[in-house]
């Protein structure tokens, strides 16, 4: 019994509905975990991050053209930022998350573009 599988089932309990795999969004490492568990191809968004694995960019994208339910790629910054992911995965309808984003002023500029950011910078709604 793997840890996805009883995340589903308790969610289900918790909530009270089969429709879990629209409210729960699985974070991948590598291709493999896909492979590992069928089950993540279910969900309707994944997220798969840059930051245990050195796939060629080339590669991450024809993976990403492999399974359109991964909405999102998450990457460090800056060692697995370039302007050019980010014009890539506007091609392909995706977003990009950025961490760790510490200083205010670059976490606004990265908005700006429209590019998600984990952060630690404390921000204020006025």
């Amino acid at each position: 019994d793997d840890i996805l599988s009883r995340i589903i089932a308790e969610s289900i309990e918790a909530i009270g509905e089969v429709n879990t795999y629209t409210r729960l969004i699985p974070q991948i490492y590598t291709p493999e975990d896909i492979a590992r568990n069928s089950t993540i191809c279910n969900f309707s968004d994944i997220i798969f991050t840059q930051y245990r694995n050195n796939m060629p960019w080339e590669e991450v994208l024809r993976f990403l053209t492999s399974y359109p339910n991964i909405s999102a790629v998450a990457a460090p910054y800056p060692h697995r930022y370039r302007d050019s992911y980010v014009e890539d995965l506007v091609k392909l309808n995706r977003a990009f998350y950025v961490h760790p984003i510490t200083d205010a002023q670059l976490q606004d500029a990265l908005t700006e573009r429209g590019i998600g950011v984990y952060t630690s910078v404390s921000t204020t709604v006025q």
